[in-house]
């Protein structure tokens, strides 16, 4: 643990340190219990794999103590740094968390001052990019993006849906949908993507990041292989997670549409992530995506019932997805907002 001024004490975790460990998904759980009255079960062993790395990303994780009411050693924010190691090498991704109990004392500041500026300049990367999320604008979100040279490139809506949805309101969409989708066939699963459908999965993947609007904001289209999704889903049964997929194929069994939720397997997580929606080019207008959303959250319910919230993000260019999940009952709590900046040597 490093002393430092500011009545504050900055402590970088390593796999061995199961206190710090521990503090973190508190801190973590706290973070998306006050943002969406929920949290994902994120469980040590995520933190402890987080830490580890694998080919893809390196990760470095801090944590800042200090008093707080009549206790001295309390766990403030924490800070991550992640190193992508097959595309985007040249940046660097940061991202400080502190819940809004302890904000206003300066622990951002302290977090890129004494944890964030060594290491991205230890790590000779060119550009660093901060990911964050804003109920509204924050004064003190500004001051360290300014700080660390950094201009806003892209903004998405952050939005969750409590669930169970009610039944009227499924059986009324559903009902709706499946006037569109003759000759379709909706199907789902939990866990593990089928071999027989993997090559195409990686093909419709691929295609939609390509497409993906980032607005200004520079990156590189990961590049999804099978290898590379087995060897999430094995980290995943290792952490405590799973995706809940829902798919659609069209009548020559050819794969055309998927959504995926990834879930904690505890009995503690009872916030699901909405990951991508894809429809191919070739069949959109069928109310694909709306069909497969709803699958996803009637597998939801029916093998995680402990699930009270679904979160998702879309870009605010996006209007299509965006006019689905309002559809589905969706609200808008807040952006995530994504800057960026070419790191200033001897500064940054």
């Amino acid at each position: 643990m490093t002393e430092l001024p500011l009545q504050f004490a900055l402590t970088e975790l390593s796999v061995e340190d199961s206190e710090g460990i521990n503090d973190l998904s508190r801190l973590d759980h706290r973070w998306y219990e006050d943002y969406f009255g929920a949290n994902p079960g994120n469980l040590p062993d995520f933190w402890h794999a987080k830490l580890r790395g694998d080919a893809y990303f390196t990760h470095r994780l801090w944590i800042a103590r200090g008093p707080a009411g009549d206790q001295v050693d309390v766990p403030l924010g924490m800070a991550d740094l992640t190193l992508p190691n097959k595309e985007d090498t040249d940046q660097a991704w940061v991202e400080i968390i502190v819940p809004p109990v302890h904000r206003g004392r300066g622990v951002g500041r302290f977090l890129v001052e004494n944890a964030l500026r060594p290491a991205i300049e230890e790590s000779g990367r060119s550009i660093v990019s901060f990911f964050s999320e804003l109920v509204s604008e924050s004064r003190e979100e500004n001051s360290l993006t300014r700080e660390l040279g950094l201009e806003p490139k892209c903004s998405a809506h952050s939005q969750k849906l409590d669930l169970p949805l009610a039944d009227d309101r499924f059986r009324r969409l559903r009902d709706a949908t499946l006037q569109h989708i003759n000759g379709y066939r909706i199907d789902g699963w939990v866990g593990e993507v089928p071999d027989e459908h993997i090559d195409l999965w990686c093909e419709l993947v691929n295609e939609f990041s390509r497409g993906l609007p980032m607005e200004d904001f520079e990156s590189e289209p990961p590049l999804t292989t099978p290898d590379r999704i087995r060897e999430r889903e094995e980290k995943n049964r290792q952490t405590g997670k799973t995706f809940v997929t829902s798919v659609a194929f069209a009548k020559d069994g050819s794969l055309v549409a998927l959504t995926q939720a990834e879930v904690g397997t505890s009995a503690s997580c009872t916030l699901a992530l909405q990951a991508n929606l894809i429809v191919t080019h070739a069949h959109r207008g069928h109310r694909l995506g709306m069909a497969v959303k709803l699958e996803g959250l009637r597998l939801l319910h029916e093998y995680f019932p402990n699930i009270t919230t679904i979160a998702t993000w879309n870009s605010q260019v996006n209007v299509h997805p965006l006019g689905l999940n309002r559809e589905i009952g969706f609200r808008q709590i807040g952006r995530e907002v994504c800057y960026q900046g070419q790191v200033q040597r001897g500064v940054v």
